[in-house]
Order: structure tokens, then C-alpha cells, then sequence
């Protein structure tokens, strides 16, 4: 075939189409067009917890939904509002979410997995089964805030928070979209901390921290060569950037002190 179309329709409405073709095609005129500035709208406060009664007002969600959510979720959605109180108004429907984590979903796995151990298939429980996925808590942010943009999570390495920075940055610059709320977030227990330590990795902080990044407006432009150097020197450190992997990392790339 001179066309082909490979589709990707993944768990938790993380889909991609790709076409590839043997004709110059779209992808080559998108290549050529000068790529728009992005810049830091507002950085927020890092959140260690999710106050659900003092977040629900600002959401689409109740108090009771909020509590139900999985620790990576509730992290994640925790640190998007305090990132929107300071947020200049923004278009939701072209708004999207990019979720940095290095320890994913771990402990949901293991907790998920450990009654399947314990008790057989037949004891699995299905509601544990969605936040195994680590996309859930960039979907859950979406939903919470009305943001009509793509969604989805990174974690190609310790250095996980500097990386959706980067795809974030190149989202808006490709005019995909107007702004993207980043989050870096890590739900860190008992079974993370033991692979860390394991792996001899410096364990990631635990809590999350959100940033709104979007189309330039006048701000100062957000460098990617910065940002691509801070990611190459994170995974040349092992995540490290100088502090733990996680929320601090984030922050020094954006050249914020951590509180």
C-alpha cells in the first residue's frame, strides 16, 4: 500500500492515529511552519494532599468523588487547582493535561495485585483496576477542570517531570493546542521506596506540583534548549538535577526554588 493507517485505541481514552504514507503529506507542511513561543503562565504551590471539601468548589466533581480517587489522581488533581488560582483565563476546550511520574502507578499495581495473589483471579477487584493505569490521573484532571485538549502521562525515565515539560512545550508550539496544564506528580510508599532502593535509585519526593504553560502572550519564552539540556542532565545524573527526582526536579527546571 502506498497509505497506511495505524490506530491506537488504548485503556483510559489514550488514543493515537498515525498515517504514514509514501507521498509528501501533512506532517511535512506541519514541519515547516515556524513553531509559536511558549511560555510559564503560573506555577503552583506543591501539594502534599488533596483538600477535597476546599477543591470541589473549583471543579466539576463533589467532595465524595474526590475523595474516592486513587493517591496519584487526588495528588495530581490536588496540585492543578492550586496551578489555576493564578492562572490567567483560559480556553478549556483547547487546554490539555501532560503528567510527568516516575513511579507511576506502582503502588496501585501492587495493591491491586496483592489480593489476586492472596485469594485467586476470582477475587480481583474491578475498582482497583483503573488506577493501574497512569494515564487515569492526567484523564482525572481533564475532568475535573472541563479541558477539552489531549491528556495523557510520561514516565520514560527518573527524570519524568522535566519530560512532560518538554511534550507539553512542544504541544503549543506546534499549535496543537493553547496551553497545557503539566503536573508532576509521584505517589511514593512502601513498594516504591523498595524498588528504588533496590535499583539503587534516588527515591522520588512525594507530592505534586502543576504548571500552566501556553501559547505566548507577551511573557518571557519558555527556552526548550533549557529544558532539553535539564532533561539530558537528569538522566546523566540519575534524576538527581541536584535534589530528588519528582517535584524538585520540575521546579529547578523552571528555575523556581523549592519552597
Amino acid at each position: 500500500p502506498r497509505v497506511a493507517l495505524k490506530l491506537s485505541a488504548a485503556f483510559g481514552g489514550a488514543n493515537a492515529a498515525l498515517v504514514a504514507s509514501l507521498e509528501r503529506g501533512i506532517a511535512a507542511s506541519l514541519a515547516e511552519r515556524t513553531p509559536h513561543a511558549v511560555e510559564v503562565a503560573t506555577i503552583g504551590v506543591p501539594a502534599l494532599e488533596l483538600d477535597a471539601e476546599g477543591v470541589a468548589p473549583r471543579t466539576r466533581l463533589t467532595t465524595a468523588q474526590l475523595a474516592r480517587m486513587d493517591r496519584l489522581s487526588a495528588l495530581a488533581v490536588a496540585a492543578a487547582a492550586r496551578a489555576f488560582e493564578a492562572a490567567p483565563e483560559l480556553d478549556r476546550e483547547r487546554t490539555g493535561v501532560v503528567v510527568g511520574t516516575a513511579c507511576a502507578t506502582l503502588e496501585n499495581n501492587e495493591a491491586f495485585d496483592r489480593r489476586f495473589r492472596e485469594r485467586g483471579a476470582k477475587a480481583a477487584e474491578p475498582r482497583r483496576f483503573p488506577p493501574t493505569s497512569p494515564n487515569l490521573p492526567a484523564g482525572q484532571v481533564s475532568i475535573a477542570f472541563s479541558l477539552g485538549g489531549p491528556s495523557l502521562a510520561v514516565g520514560g525515565s527518573l527524570a519524568a517531570s522535566i519530560e512532560a515539560l518538554l511534550v507539553a512545550h512542544d504541544l503549543i508550539a506546534a499549535g496543537d493546542i493553547d496551553a497545557v496544564v503539566v503536573v508532576a506528580a509521584e505517589d511514593v510508599g512502601t513498594t516504591a521506596r523498595d524498588v528504588w532502593a533496590a535499583a539503587g535509585w534516588p527515591i522520588p519526593a512525594a507530592g505534586a506540583v502543576a504548571a500552566v504553560l501556553r501559547r505566548r502572550d507577551g511573557g518571557a519564552a519558555l527556552d526548550r534548549n533549557h529544558l532539553k539540556a535539564a532533561h539530558e542532565t537528569a538522566l546523566a545524573a540519575g534524576g538527581r538535577l541536584g535534589s530528588a527526582p519528582g517535584y524538585p526536579a520540575f521546579l529547578a527546571a523552571l528555575g523556581v526554588e523549592q519552597p
